[in-house]
């Protein structure tokens, strides 16, 4: 008899377990959308869908939004948090990646990469401005455009001003919009 009773209570315990571990460990499942976004500057949006109910939302370490939506999200590795009503929490981890590069700029970059190294590319770079970094190319587009192309206060490179073709692919970014995706 005894024997019964404990072989009773050890079924009813461990089921009781599992009951608790099954509630505690629901996961809320959800899908993540979100736009590749520029270099330099943040202007992916993410969103979480296929949710219905009582739900806040963070993406990294930011404080809880009962919005599903992120804007102006960077270039790289994010965690994106939902939590119930509950307190309970689900992350997914995802990865925003950059817009595809345009002809325009990728023939600028790769022309400033090859004639203006070794001054404005790697370790410490002239002026400041590395040609390898998209960020520098994008931001010093004015720059560019006044060394490269009018030499103006002085001639970039400093053996002389770039030929008229490659003068011309700069001016063709710059008048395009100096943008990355152009």
């Amino acid at each position: 008899m005894k024997l019964l009773i404990g072989v009773l209570i050890i079924i009813f315990c461990s089921c009781k377990k599992n009951d608790t571990d099954t509630f505690n460990s629901s996961s809320i499942n959800f899908n993540v959308k979100a736009t590749a976004s520029m270099p330099c500057t943040g202007t992916s949006t993410i969103t979480i869908n296929n949710l219905v109910g009582n739900y806040t939302y963070k993406i990294d370490n930011s404080i809880y939004q009962t919005a599903p939506v992120f804007i102006n999200i960077t270039v790289g590795k994010h965690l994106v948090t939902v939590r119930d009503a509950n307190s309970r929490e689900q992350n997914k981890e995802i990865n925003i990646d950059t817009v595809l590069i345009g002809t325009l700029f990728k023939t600028v970059k790769h022309l400033l990469v090859t004639k203006c190294a070794p001054c404005h590319v790697g370790y410490n770079p002239q002026g400041g401005l590395d040609w390898n970094n998209a960020c520098d190319v994008l931001n010093g587009w004015d720059r560019i455009k006044e060394r490269a192309v009018f030499g103006n206060p002085s001639l970039m490179p400093q053996s002389g001003l770039l030929p008229l073709n490659e003068r011309i692919k700069i001016t063709d970014w710059i008048n395009a919009g100096h943008n990355y995706t152009q």
